[in-house]
């Protein structure tokens, strides 16, 4: 008789304090015991290796520029959302991943050794990617704005997520992901070169929940990738979106846009800012913005600083407000109700059954004599 039992176990790739692990290989050990004989292993299985591949680029490509007006690009696909850093050198430039996995330069330690220490950075480009294919583009210009001449120039790319997770490479290890840009101008083109072109460094700006009543702003750069000089007009289609400066006439202009929300009903909202350069191009940066009664302060909430996350807002009704809130997954977590008399609620980040809850992401649904909405907010350590 075939007494044998077939049994799936399943780790959430936390450790036992409910951290989530970094990206590397574990190994599984299983042992088998039986209450009828203390002490005794009746079985030891050889060690397996699981891999944990949380945040990884799985392409990695660039284009160069070849004639005058191009802009070189970074082509890459990541598995998750992460702060991406994109680090471009002289040609001979070496790079490698400092301890928060940041791409770095790399330095000669010393006298005597290989690596030069008059290699300089050119350029460097951030970006807060979600998971997906992107291509980011480089127009040819160093930190101050000048042009570079040809050569074949050194790039490296990182990432990590709001977990500290660091990206693998494209061969699932921890060293750093690197190429090159081949830059092939003449010097005519460098001199004679003269339409601007327009260049932005970002294509949509997502201002999350904004409370009625308040407002929030965010910055994006205009740039000349071409010859000239950039100017030209900036423009918001929205009664609730401004934006400073309205005009430009420099290569390198910083914009703030701002949206207010001071009356508009919950639910999300959409709208456009038009940066317009003429010769040098016309572009759009879309803006979106949650309007909500309830919002969550701080958002991320960190377990560590032993603070309380407070939800609040003129959607939280004294006496009356309950706030119910999820895993990703539906299962509520705890119940939270005003009983203070006032306009915020508090919550020390413990379950129904009192424990602590692990890091990720959760949603909120609240109810009040005003309102009734849902939202989110992230854990981190």
């Amino acid at each position: 008789m075939d007494c044998s039992v077939s049994n799936e176990e399943i780790w959430d790739v936390r450790d036992s304090s409910g951290n989530t692990v970094p990206n590397g290989l574990y190994f599984v050990y299983l042992l088998a015991t039986s209450p009828l004989y203390p002490g005794v292993t009746l079985y030891a299985d050889v060690p397996e290796m699981v891999p944990v591949d949380i945040l990884r680029f799985t392409k990695f490509a660039t284009k160069g520029i070849s004639k005058s007006g191009d802009v070189a690009s970074v082509d890459y696909t990541i598995t998750g959302d992460a702060a991406v850093r994109i680090l471009i050198a002289e040609p001979g430039g070496k790079m490698t991943l400092d301890d928060a996995g940041n791409i770095q330069l790399l330095k000669a330690p010393g006298p005597g050794f290989e690596l030069s220490t008059s290699t300089r950075v050119i350029q460097v480009l951030t970006f807060n990617r979600k998971y997906g294919p992107y291509s980011d583009t480089w127009n040819g210009t160093d930190q101050s704005g000048v042009l570079v001449s040809s050569g074949i120039y050194s790039v490296g790319i990182s990432a990590k997520d709001a977990f500290g997770n660091k990206a693998l490479n494209l061969t699932g290890d921890n060293g750093p992901l690197v190429g090159t840009i081949p830059i092939d101008r003449t010097a005519s083109q460098l001199a004679t070169d003269t339409t601007p072109q327009l260049l932005l460094s970002a294509a949509s700006l997502d201002f999350g929940d904004v409370r009625r009543g308040d407002s929030s702003s965010k910055t994006f750069v205009i740039s000349n990738s071409g010859g000239g000089t950039l100017s030209g007009t900036i423009t918001a289609d929205q009664s609730w979106l401004s934006v400073d400066p309205a005009s430009f006439s420099t290569n390198t202009t910083t914009v703030t846009v701002t949206v207010n929300n001071p009356k508009l009903k919950d639910g999300s909202y959409t709208g456009k800012v038009t940066v317009n350069a003429g010769a040098g191009g016309k572009q759009d940066v879309s803006v979106k913005i949650a309007a909500t009664c309830v919002i969550t302060k701080p958002n991320p909430y960190s377990l560590s600083t032993g603070r309380p996350l407070i939800f609040w807002g003129s959607g939280v009704v004294a006496y009356d407000t309950e706030i119910n809130i999820y895993t990703l997954a539906g299962d509520l977590v705890n119940t939270l109700k005003e009983t203070n008399g006032s306009n915020e609620i508090s919550w020390d980040g413990r379950n129904n059954w009192g424990n602590k809850i692990v890091p990720g992401i959760y949603l909120y649904m609240t109810v009040s004599p005003t309102e009734k909405n849902s939202g989110k907010f992230t854990v981190v350590r």
